[in-house]
Formats: structure tokens, C-alpha cells, sequence
């Protein structure tokens, strides 16, 4: 990319960052999600080439659960749409998160099929939507002012999305990573390395599809070498497409908010999974934990 592209580029992300949050367009999935607050995925005519996963009605949701977390999300194959992903980010929105998810807002039924033709994307998006939802929560006239947790901030992606994921955790920001279907071993990935992963600074869960997920053995590898976080990895013998496309994401939804509610939202249930390694009700998981205490 030339001087003069990178110039307009930083111009027109300038110009996004300075916009109040104005939604435009919006769909329901899975009737709203399974959890209290009922979901919706938005467009928002500041951040076009995003998808903001967050409950209805934000003023409630926050009254009643506090100020709520934000997840940065990337797509598996770092692909430009997250439908892919949509019934998964919905619902846990619904338990009262707000997910800003790579990929402009596509309209349509749930489940939404996904598109024929996929571009790729760059990882600098992860940053740009975290500096967006950032800026909205510090905007009086934004609908997200006092609504989102800036504090609370989690790196999220599938496969080559966690790799995005991973290159985002360098950020203080980010409370917590969280991998799903994803690692890098000794790859290099979506501007990411095992040079970030020695470099992780939060607590980290990795979501496996068991040994059948082509991940599996680079979250082995990453699991080795992280040394000074809590870290966590649990598997569910599903394969490397998790449980996204099932009714509310399925098992691998009920996970990731397991997780998510014990670190950002200080849910005693998350000790007895993640430090403990009582599965009661996760059937068929596996898990394997450290630096806990």
C-alpha cells in the first residue's frame, strides 16, 4: 500500500471514530437469543463495515447487569461477514455483551446462508472497531455513552479470526483472548506469531474441536508455552466448524459465556469449570487448566 493510501485510509478511519453511533438497519436472530435481554444485530452508519451483536434495549440490559463488556470479533478464514458466527455473537449479546464483529451487516433471514464470494480482511480492523465502541462509550450523544464497559474488553475469533484475535491482545486494553478453533503454534498468521503468544499479558481460553479440529495441535503448542496468565483449554469432539450454525450457537456459545461471565463479569460458576474442572453440565467437554492460584 502506498503513502497516499495509507493517508486516506487513516483519514477515513479518523472520520468513522469521530461519528456518533447511529443505527440503521437491524435483524433479529433466533427470536433474540436464549438469555435475558433479547438481541439484536445492528448496522451502524459509523462503522459500515462492521456488525454489532447487542441487546435491544441497552439502557436495560445495563441497568440490570451493569455496564456491559465488549467483544472484538474476527471471523474464521479472517473472511468479511460474520453470518457465519451470527447465531453464536447474538446470543451471547443476549446475556448482555456488546459484540463488534468484522464484516458489513447483511440483512436476511436466520440462519443466514453464507455468502458465495468472501474477501479477506485485515487484522488492523480488530483495532479499529475496539477504538470505535471506545469512542462511542466516551460520546454524549452516542446510544452506547455510559452503556458499554471500556474496562471489560475481550479479543475473540475463530481459526484465522483468532489469529486477528491474538494480534489484538497485545493491546492493554484486552482483559481476555479467547480462541476458538483457533492457534499458532509456530505459524505466522494474520500479523500474528508465537511471538504474541509469549506476549500475552490476559487470561486466555482455547475453544478446541478436539483432535479432529485442525487447530487442535497449535492450541496444544500455544497452551505449552503461555506461562504467566490463567489459561484454560476445553474441547468438545465437534471438529474444526464448532457449534456456530446451531439454534443459539450451541455448546460452543454456552462455553465462550462460561468464560466470559468468570473473567469480565466475576461469575463464581467459571471457577469451578475453569480452576476447578467440574464439568456439571458441559457433557462431553474436556478441559485442562493453569496458573490459577
Amino acid at each position: 500500500m502506498n503513502m497516499k493510501k495509507i493517508l486516506i485510509s487513516a483519514l477515513l478511519l479518523m472520520g468513522a471514530l469521530c461519528l456518533s453511533a447511529q443505527t440503521v438497519a437491524n435483524k433479529r436472530i433466533d427470536d433474540g437469543g436464549s438469555g435475558p435481554f433479547k438481541a439484536l444485530a445492528v448496522s451502524d452508519a459509523s462503522l459500515p463495515d462492521f456488525t454489532i451483536y447487542r441487546p435491544e434495549k441497552l439502557l436495560e440490559s445495563a441497568g440490570t447487569d451493569g455496564t456491559l463488556p465488549i467483544i472484538i470479533f474476527g471471523n474464521g478464514g479472517c473472511v468479511n461477514t460474520s453470518v457465519g458466527h451470527e447465531r453464536f455473537l447474538n446470543d451471547l449479546a443476549s446475556y448482555g455483551y456488546v459484540a463488534v464483529a468484522i464484516g458489513p451487516f447483511q440483512p436476511g433471514s436466520d440462519p443466514h446462508p453464507m455468502p458465495a464470494s468472501r474477501t479477506s480482511t485485515e487484522s488492523y480492523l480488530m483495532y479499529k472497531g475496539l477504538d470505535w465502541i471506545c469512542n462511542q462509550a466516551r460520546d454524549q450523544k452516542s446510544e452506547y455513552y455510559s452503556i458499554v464497559n471500556v474496562n471489560q474488553v475481550a479479543a475473540m475469533g475463530m481459526s484465522c479470526g483468532g489469529a486477528q484475535a491474538m494480534y489484538l491482545s497485545s493491546d492493554p486494553r484486552v482483559k481476555t483472548l479467547v480462541m476458538l478453533n483457533s492457534g499458532m503454534g509456530t505459524m505466522t498468521m494474520a500479523n500474528a506469531s508465537r511471538l504474541n503468544v509469549l506476549a500475552v499479558h490476559c487470561p486466555t481460553v482455547y475453544i478446541i474441536g478436539g483432535e479432529e479440529d485442525v487447530a487442535f495441535k497449535n492450541a496444544d503448542i500455544d497452551y505449552e508455552a503461555i506461562q504467566n496468565v490463567p489459561i484454560a483449554e476445553v474441547n468438545l469432539p465437534v471438529g474444526h466448524g464448532g457449534t456456530y450454525g446451531d439454534l443459539f450457537g450451541g455448546e460452543f456459545s454456552r462455553m465462550t459465556r462460561a468464560w466470559l461471565d468468570y473473567v469480565l463479569k466475576g461469575r463464581n460458576e467459571g471457577e469451578r469449570l475453569f480452576k476447578n474442572h467440574d464439568l456439571t453440565g458441559f457433557d462431553g467437554w474436556t478441559i485442562r487448566s493453569k496458573n490459577f492460584d
